[in-house]
């Protein structure tokens, strides 16, 4: 057994340990399917914002590289332009989460949006059968390393290159749909795509969701945070930035006093302001206390708030769109709802693409998207 072979059951094992992979089809895939070769350079991320560059092709930090790939952590592989992640491998924990939503049988064709690296295509192929799984990348390049990578095992799916938000319409209808790739919003053309009885499991905003089709209509809970690398229609282009959000500024803008609520900083409002206003580019840093940059550039708006206390803050705005007072409330709507968690919330996805949020059944509406 190689070093590859015995970091793999290690990781594995941890898996089923903490109880992401459970299902024999998924701990086997899992098992077999070797990471390292979906991989060379990368990047991983660390808790402090930093990041730690590994190559597998280096004699010298190849263990380190090695065991970088069977820790359950993102590997970065491409950026674009203005430095924003547009290929990983995800963590090994949320694929497991995610595969095993996806509540698979012998015989179910699957759609994946993303190809990324290759990786995840693989254990999908591996679980059931590279005929039942398409996978699109918009990226040609990713595409294509994914496919040689692929090929190379001799497992071979079909991959299109192709925008992800338009599916695999030649190749329909599916029994399942899992998103590699971050959503502001499940894309309508989905939906039809799915047989009667479909599932979607994807994340949209900072949350994992899984969504069950019928008539149409896509409705499920969110289960748990996440975060993927962004789906992009647009490769060339670098994607807004904190530097962006922040050269928008006016320094000079006159403040006014606010009140700041505490609970803004919990993980649920973190979620809700990210799945509610998709289009904000959110930036924050310490100066004179808690600081705040939120802008839009389709309107040209921004917003600078700096925490003088635990409740009280100094705002600097500029624009037609109030950013500080929409981020306000939405905070008093999730107040009135009874502080509702990541858990207690579910998306319904209509037939004309209308989302709607919703608390503990769909029938609660919290808000239209």
């Amino acid at each position: 057994m190689t070093d590859a072979d015995q970091l793999r059951d290690r990781m594995v094992d941890a898996l089923v340990a903490h109880g992401h992979l459970v299902s024999g089809r998924w701990r086997r895939a899992f098992r077999a399917v070797p990471r390292e070769h979906f991989v060379d350079r990368f990047v991983v991320p660390t808790r402090d914002g930093r990041h730690t560059e590994h190559d597998l092709s280096d004699p010298r930090g190849h263990a380190a590289a090695l065991a970088a790939v069977y820790s359950d952590a993102t590997l970065i592989t491409r950026w674009d332009r203005g430095g924003t992640a547009v290929c990983s491998s995800t963590a090994p924990s949320l694929m497991a989460k995610m595969v095993e939503r996806l509540d698979v049988r012998s015989g179910h064709a699957v759609l994946e949006i993303g190809t990324g690296t290759g990786y995840q295509t693989a254990i999908l192929c591996h679980a059931l059968g590279a005929p039942r799984v398409t996978t699109t990348e918009i990226d040609p390049i990713q595409a294509e390393r994914a496919r040689r990578s692929l090929h190379a095992l001799a497992v071979r799916p079909t991959i299109l290159t192709a925008d992800g938000t338009l599916g695999a319409p030649d190749r329909a209808p599916f029994d399942r749909l899992i998103a590699t790739c971050g959503l502001d919003r499940v894309p309508a053309a989905w939906l039809p795509q799915l047989r009667e009885g479909g599932l979607l499991v994807a994340n949209v905003g900072f949350g994992l969701v899984r969504l069950s089709v019928h008539n149409g209509t896509a409705t499920g809970p969110f289960l748990a945070p996440a975060a993927f690398t962004p789906l992009r229609r647009n490769t060339t282009e670098p994607a807004p930035t904190a530097h962006d959000a922040r050269a928008m500024v006016r320094e000079d803008a006159a403040p006014t006093r606010t009140h700041f609520p505490g609970d803004l900083l919990t993980d649920t409002m973190i979620f809700l302001r990210r799945l509610v206003f998709p289009e904000i580019i959110w930036a924050a840093s310490n100066h004179d206390g808690l600081r705040w940059t939120l802008a839009d550039p389709t309107t040209a708006s921004w917003s600078v708030t700096i925490r003088q206390s635990p409740t009280v803050a100094e705002v600097r705005t500029n624009g037609p769109r109030a950013l500080w007072s929409d981020l306000l409330d939405l905070h008093m709507t999730w107040l009135h709802a009874g502080r509702p968690s990541l858990n207690r919330l579910g998306l319904t996805i209509h037939p004309d693409g209308t989302h709607d949020l919703w608390v503990d059944a769909p029938g609660r509406l919290f808000r239209r998207l």
